[in-house]
């Protein structure tokens, strides 16, 4: 039975080593075909990057290689509106593809009277936005 000692832990750590080093290498190559594949897919700012506050994320998303977002509401609870989410767009080269509207519960016939008001301010959104099918 061998003994490990320092010799073999310096091989094995210079051997775990090299391949390291050649990945580190092809990190920048591999970065942008990462965001080369990207480029057809939206980065969904709701789901993506949840550890920063939303306006955090676009920059976020254009520097994982997205060009195209999407997210849940235009009307933030943290004060961001239609109007502030374009102008983060604009900054940071996105382009928003799709977004949902808060509306009632529009299954119950109860509620469809309150679908009006909010489909009216999601196309108003929309138009700030830029989502080209209401320009």
């Amino acid at each position: 039975m061998t003994t490990l000692n320092r010799r073999h832990a310096l091989l094995a750590a210079a051997g775990a080593a090299t391949p390291l080093a050649a990945a580190a290498a092809a990190a920048p190559r591999r970065a942008r075909d990462i965001a080369e594949g990207l480029k057809p897919y939206a980065c969904n700012l709701d789901t993506w990057f949840r550890n920063l506050p939303f306006g955090q994320r676009f920059a976020e998303a254009r520097k994982a290689g997205f060009t195209v977002i999407e997210f849940w509401r235009a009307d933030r609870p943290d004060g961001l509106d239609a109007a502030a989410i374009r102008k983060l767009c604009d900054d940071n080269g996105l382009t928003v593809t799709q977004f949902a509207p808060v509306w009632p519960e529009f299954g119950d016939p109860a509620t469809h009277p309150d679908l009006l008001k909010p489909t009216e301010r999601a196309i108003a959104d929309a138009r700030i936005l830029g989502c080209t099918r209401f320009t």
